[in-house]
């Protein structure tokens, strides 16, 4: 996971929702990781459908006007890290 890359992605989502009513109400992003290397997203509704679905940790975030794509990405990957991170310690022990 790259926090260049998904800094990238919310902001394109945050230009493709720009003067839509949805957007200043939010929009929410899940991203998701299994290993912290693949990680896949989707927007809106996340139940039981959607690209982050199969996968095991999942950050789930509103997008609003004055996000900071950056600071939200940073929190997501480091969230998401954290998850793997964790998991990982479970399955040693």
């Amino acid at each position: 996971m790259n926090i260049t890359n998904l800094a990238s992605l919310i902001s394109s989502i945050k230009a493709d929702w720009r003067g839509d009513a949805l957007l200043k109400e939010g929009i929410e992003v899940t991203v998701a990781t299994t290993d912290g290397k693949r990680w896949a997203y989707q927007t809106g509704d996340n139940s039981y459908t959607g690209g982050a679905y199969g996968m095991e940790h999942w950050s789930v975030q509103t997008i609003f006007p004055n996000t900071n794509c950056y600071t939200m990405a940073r929190e997501i990957v480091n969230e998401l890290r954290g998850m793997v991170a964790e998991a990982a310690q479970y399955q040693t022990a």
